[in-house]
């Protein structure tokens, strides 16, 4: 069942364009006890504590995309006609699901890569910690606002095989994860962290037209 999720055209785009954003979250966590150790000279402790500031954004995220996300069902819901039944699932065959979900999606997605392109500029010009923390922060909210709303899209999509999804995207997103995390540290070396970062970005972005 997970491959037959995989290798459908429709969740097979949203698959890649979220594997590759995770793809570049994984060189962010990977890369980060190195460049910081490096950089900022920091110990292991402080190392550690880096962490902080991508979980509580995505602490944050929990709160704040459900509502983004049933705003905007609510409002396409309205446009179409459809009562929303919230104790039941839907019948979504005449309702542009797709759309109701990228309109939040989407734009979390092109955050998440723009952080990552400032974040490997930021590590290369050595500026405040503060730079840093605030886009670590803004890159735990961006990318798990857009890794909710995508999995919700699949479950819509592939309604009673909700594991299956789960389980494919979770294949998808671990794969190009472990490709981006070996590959993060001989990047930085060739091209320094701020090309490092942007050649992943762009790899995202131009992923992205599919989910258009």
């Amino acid at each position: 069942p997970t491959l037959r999720v995989v290798t459908d055209l429709e969740t097979g785009a949203i698959l890649l364009a979220t594997g590759l954003m995770y793809a570049g979250f994984y060189a962010v966590m990977t890369g980060a006890t190195s460049s910081f150790h490096n950089v900022y000279h920091f110990n292991n402790i402080q190392t550690a504590l880096m962490y902080l500031p991508i979980g509580i954004g995505g602490i944050f995220s929990a709160f704040t995309t459900g509502r983004l996300v049933d705003w905007n069902y609510r409002r396409h819901a309205k446009r179409a006609g459809m009562p929303v039944v919230r104790s039941k699932a839907q019948d979504l065959t005449n309702f542009n699901i797709e759309k109701a979900r990228l309109e939040i999606a989407l734009p979390s997605y092109y955050l998440s890569t723009g952080c990552m392109i400032a974040y490997g500029w930021v590590m290369g010009r050595q500026v405040h910690l503060a730079a840093p923390v605030i886009l670590l922060f803004v890159s735990g909210w961006s990318l798990n606002a857009t890794s909710q709303v995508l999995n919700a899209l699949m479950v819509d999509i592939w309604p009673g095989q909700s594991a299956a999804a789960t389980a494919a995207n979770n294949l998808m997103r671990c794969e190009l994860g472990a490709a981006a995390s070996a590959a993060i540290n001989p990047m930085q070396e060739a091209m320094g962290w701020g090309w490092a970062f942007t050649t992943l970005a762009f790899i995202s972005i131009a992923s992205s037209p599919i989910l258009w």
